[in-house]
């Protein structure tokens, strides 16, 4: 972060270009020592409370940064842990730097507000999903897999823990939540197929055999994520045995679309694989949502032209699509 940058943050007004000077040192170099420089520079310069929401400022940048040291060093110079946002400490998060801030008195059993941004309502969990590791941490030290919300509420706040991780998660981490007590709802399945639909994975195939134009970024979190998708569907299919022809809600709901299938046909032909899959485990076509939609409505809808051509050629003789 830079000499500007960190003085927009922490407020021109509190501070000057030298003790700006020495944060943005202290953060570059990750040195408690001039850390502690920078703030006795400041303790010089302005009043108490200034201080106080100083060092509280000071932190989040620390935090987001994910320095371990700078972070225990601005808590022993009295800096407050209740001033993070979890957006914060998902910025760079580790379980050393989780590790302080609950010895600091933080609690990761709290959840974000409903109407903040983002966050509506989520909890750490939600924010470290893809890392198995630490939400296994979290899990034992106390943070809840179920925050008492409607499971069906339109566009509920938060979403349910588990069809979070269905949509990004992994399988190893989805079991670990589901055997701490984290509810199984009508649309893990239904979320997964149309995560699976939107990066256009191939459930048939490995990673390393994906069809072209799904993109396999060099760094190991993008090629982990797309393998997470393609192995979430075969486990909810081939293990869970979860139903491809069920609907999502017994009602109609604010952007609950019926069966497997619908959530895949609305992300348009980067769905053909996995329409494909799904036809080949059995799914019904012309099974209709709750308000009468079928996969072909969602098909002419989202502009799926291949889908269209795969829905023909599955169908049968006196079966409409």
């Amino acid at each position: 972060m830079s000499c500007t940058a960190i003085e927009d943050f922490l407020g021109r007004t509190l501070i000057n270009e030298t003790v700006t000077a020495k944060l943005n040192a202290a953060i570059k170099s990750d040195s408690s020592a001039q850390m502690t420089d920078a703030l006795m520079t400041a303790a010089d310069c302005i009043s108490l409370d200034e201080c106080c929401q100083l060092l509280n400022n000071a932190l989040d940048i620390v935090v987001r940064s994910g320095s371990v040291r700078l972070t225990q060093c601005l808590i022993d110079e009295g800096a407050e842990v209740s001033s993070l946002s979890m957006f914060a400490i998902k910025s760079q998060p580790s379980i050393p730097l989780f590790e302080a801030l609950l010895a600091a008195g933080y609690d990761f059993t709290k959840a974000g507000p409903k109407n903040c941004g983002m966050i509506k309502g989520r909890n750490m969990l939600h924010m470290v999903i893809q890392e198995g590791h630490m939400v296994e941490w979290l899990l034992d030290h106390g943070t809840p897999v179920d925050l008492g919300e409607p499971i069906y509420a339109p566009r509920a706040r938060p979403p349910p823990l588990l069809e979070y991780c269905a949509c990004l998660g992994s399988v190893d981490t989805f079991k670990l939540l589901k055997t701490r007590g984290a509810k199984l709802t009508r649309r893990c399945l239904h979320v997964a197929v149309g995560e699976a639909a939107s990066a256009g994975i191939d459930p048939f195939r490995t990673i390393q055999q994906q069809p072209e134009g799904v993109e396999v970024k060099r760094d190991g979190s993008q090629r982990s994520y797309l393998n997470d998708r393609a192995e979430m569907l075969r486990y909810f299919v081939d293990e869970l045995h979860l139903d491809v022809n069920d609907l999502d809600s017994d009602n109609s709901q604010f952007e609950f679309w019926g069966t497997p299938l619908n959530y895949a046909t609305r992300h348009g032909d980067s769905a053909v694989a996995v329409v494909k899959w799904l036809l080949a485990k059995g799914v019904d076509p012309t099974i209709p949502s709750v308000t009468g939609k079928r996969a072909r409505d969602f098909t002419d809808e989202f502009h799926g032209s291949k889908i269209l051509e795969v829905l023909e050629n599955h169908r049968q003789d006196g079966i409409e699509l």
